[in-house]
């Protein structure tokens, strides 16, 4: 499966004997999000919108001196809001601003703001 590194160091390691270098890994896997976000037409051409979305992704830690790994699901709660303009009708232009909250995981009291701007173009 597809994977994204999130942490990576290497250093030696001088719990074994002799000490060796040692290479530790975090990656994601399994990337899902699911959304859902409702929205209000301010004008013609402005929408400005909710988002409520859930995220779930495996985090995979490795060791360069071990074969085990260890795994762990992750599930996060998102809530965001949006702004959207179409400049012509085939043209739009977003900015987006989310909060995910990772409290249903082994890594509480851990958050992700996220900013998107973008520009989608409707066939």
């Amino acid at each position: 499966p597809e994977s994204t590194t999130l942490a990576s160091e290497t250093g030696v390691n001088t719990n074994v004997f002799p000490p060796k270098t040692q290479t530790l890994a975090l990656k994601s896997q399994n990337e899902w999000v699911f959304s859902v976000q409702p929205g209000y037409r301010v004008k013609d051409n402005h929408l400005a919108y909710a988002k409520l979305s859930y995220h779930t992704m495996d985090a995979v830690a490795s060791s360069s001196l071990y074969a085990d790994t260890q795994k762990e699901s992750i599930e996060a709660p998102g809530f965001g809001l949006g702004y959207a303009i179409a400049i012509t009708p085939n043209l739009q232009v977003q900015g987006e601003y989310e909060s995910i909250t990772f409290s249903r995981s082994g890594l509480t009291k851990s958050s992700q703001d996220v900013l998107t701007i973008g520009v989608a173009y409707r066939f």
